[in-house]
């Protein structure tokens, strides 16, 4: 797996990179995280193609934003499921055994759409159909034919966010939270998009 594209990639242009970082720290406001998701697409998308990071200029603002509506959709409905669930318990006393069974079953629900969202982002970004991303007789099978790579990225990736959040705890740069993310989203997309490309 290249580890070392992946930290490099997405500074290729300094200024293009700063540009998203920024965005990154006040997503907050919501209006920036349309643009960030939308160019993550279009990142995989290049990254696929191995062409160069997407830039961001008035040409493809509209692109990011239409293609960062779709991700963002993509994700919400994943998580649907963990979430109505995971309602459900905290809706009932911790002592009510029901709530403890809905509480861990959200929490599987919510590991297992953690495993499955990225594939389903990437093949968006490949395809640019919305609907092959919930078309788990895709998404599986593409798993599964590159599980050892898939599993590999999933658990480095989920150790980077882990620093990231640890990072977080530094007075100065839990103001630039959102950038870091921005920064480590991109690299793990850089190494989910190999993966499945392999």
């Amino acid at each position: 797996m290249d580890y070392v594209g992946a930290i490099k990639y997405p500074l290729k242009d300094w200024k293009n990179f700063l540009i998203g970082f920024l965005l990154g720290v006040i997503w907050w406001t919501l209006i920036p995280l349309f643009f960030i998701v939308g160019y993550l697409v279009e990142f995989i998308k290049s990254v696929l193609s191995n062409g160069g990071p997407p830039k961001w200029n008035l040409a493809n603002i509209k692109t990011f934003l239409i293609k960062g509506t779709s991700g963002i959709a993509i994700s919400l409905v994943y998580l649907l499921p963990p979430l109505i669930v995971g309602a459900g318990g905290t809706s009932l006393p911790v002592s009510n055994p029901l709530g403890v069974a809905l509480y861990w079953i959200s929490f599987v629900l919510f590991l297992i759409v953690l495993f499955l969202l990225p594939a389903a982002i990437v093949v968006y970004a490949a395809t640019e159909n919305i609907w092959k991303a919930f078309d788990l007789e895709e998404t599986i099978p593409l798993i599964k034919s590159k599980l050892f790579p898939y599993v590999k990225v999933y658990f480095v990736t989920l150790a980077a966010y882990i620093i990231g959040m640890v990072l977080m705890i530094i007075p100065g740069i839990n103001l630039l939270f959102g950038g870091v993310m921005f920064y480590i989203t991109l690299f793990s997309y850089f190494l989910f998009a190999r993966a499945l490309q392999q």
